[in-house]
Formats: C-alpha cells, structure tokens, sequence
C-alpha cells in the first residue's frame, strides 16, 4: 500500500515546516491531491491520525482539494481526462500522454498554533 509512505511524508514535512514556523500544534493541513494519484482523501485522514500520533500534528485536520486530470497526448495532441494512469488517449488509442495536472500531492498550507 503506497499510501503509508505517501502519509507519512506529509506527516514529516507538516512537522517540519511547523516547527521551522515555531508551531506549538498544527490545526489544520490543507493538501492538493491529484486524482491520478488514486488516493482517497478518507484514506489519508485516516492514515494521518495514526501517523501523525505524538507530534504537534497530531490532532490536526486534513483538508484535501481534488484535482481533476488533464493528460495530453504526443501522437495527436489530443486533450482528455482520465481517472488512472493506466490509461490511453480516447482518440488515437495511443498511450504515450503527457500529464499537465492531477498528479499533485502538495501540502499547500498549515493552520498553526
């Protein structure tokens, strides 16, 4: 399961930039994920609790934003959207793609006490 990995990197750098910040708590992570990433956002909040046990994060609420995909394909230039990346471009079948955005898993800001 890729996902703890994934968690746990958010959990590490929350603390980090929290305690650069001079944070006694983080309240609130607000995070960018991607759909290509094919992470549940109910899955990294409840990895984030167990995780995030015994830091200043512990306690602290995920707030996730969706970001939809959008892929272009090399052959054709197609544009088009698609839910894993396992994919291939639904005009020309060609699964050589580009992905422009949906692959973001960006701690985009801390609430901190």
């Amino acid at each position: 399961m890729h996902e703890f990995g994934i968690v746990q990197n958010i959990v590490d750098q929350a603390v980090a930039a929290g305690a650069k910040h001079g944070a006694k708590r983080i309240t609130t992570i607000y995070l960018k994920l991607g759909q290509l990433n094919e992470i549940e956002p109910s899955t990294v909040e409840f990895l984030f609790a167990g995780m995030s046990r015994g830091t200043m994060a512990e306690g602290a609420k995920v707030e996730t934003e969706l970001v939809s995909s959008s892929l272009e394909c090399r052959r054709c230039g197609h544009s088009f959207s698609a839910t894993s990346r396992v994919t291939a471009c639904p005009h020309c079948g060609s699964a050589d793609y580009k992905v422009l955005k949906g692959d973001e898993l960006i701690i985009e800001s801390l609430d901190v006490e």
